[in-house]
């Protein structure tokens, strides 16, 4: 498990795993073969092909699997990582808020 802080790539041979702690907003852009990826916490799944990318908001555990032959990645925050943190940030806020004064929980919050 790692940290990501800045674009890194990754290198993955068929059938292999990376995982990520990740705290935000994080960008995958697939470079070569296809990657099935998941965020814990959320309903959808993506398989991106080389070319393909998505933007991925969520907090925890992020699993990645190459699925044909050898697959490159480049890992790293959106754009405009900093204004998607600040709206989740306040978002997060009002949602702990609100639970404070109703009792309820909330969902991961989950983007593609």
């Amino acid at each position: 498990m790692q940290n990501i802080f800045i674009n890194k790539t990754i290198a993955l041979q068929s059938g292999q795993v990376a995982t990520l702690h990740i705290d935000g907003p994080i960008h995958v852009q697939v470079a070569s073969g296809r990657v099935w990826v998941t965020m814990e916490g959320c309903l959808d799944d993506y398989w991106l092909d080389a070319g393909q990318q998505a933007d991925i908001a969520g907090y925890g555990m992020l699993v990645m699997e190459a699925a044909d032959g050898s697959t490159q990645l480049q890992v790293g925050l959106p754009s405009q990582h900093w204004l998607q943190r600040m709206k989740l940030g306040i978002n997060a806020l009002l949602r702990l808020a609100g639970r404070r004064f109703t009792g309820r929980s909330h969902e991961p919050v989950c983007r593609g």
